[in-house]
């Protein structure tokens, strides 16, 4: 025997065990779907995933960066103004 069947004596949980298998089933299906729309089918390349990533996070991370560095130029003028009407 290669696999356990629940039957009626447990009823809600093999219904439950049914309905995870068609679950899992349903995502590894869309998950292949979109690995071959967005890679063609070819084999994932992990250290390029990684790469792309990275440079990414860093893009990102210097656009917040750039971003910070404006809020305070215009805290300092900010406090230069208030200072200069006391």
């Amino acid at each position: 025997m290669d696999y356990v069947i629940p039957g009626n004596d447990d009823s809600s949980q093999a219904i439950r065990l049914y309905a995870r298998g068609v679950a899992d089933a349903i995502l590894e299906g869309r998950s292949q779907i979109v690995h071959e729309t967005v890679y063609g089918g070819k084999d994932l390349d992990y250290d390029l995933m990684i790469k792309e990533y990275r440079y990414n996070h860093r893009v990102y991370h210097e656009k917040d960066m750039e971003r910070m560095d404006k809020i305070i130029e215009l805290m300092d003028e900010i406090n230069k103004k208030t200072k200069d009407l006391n």
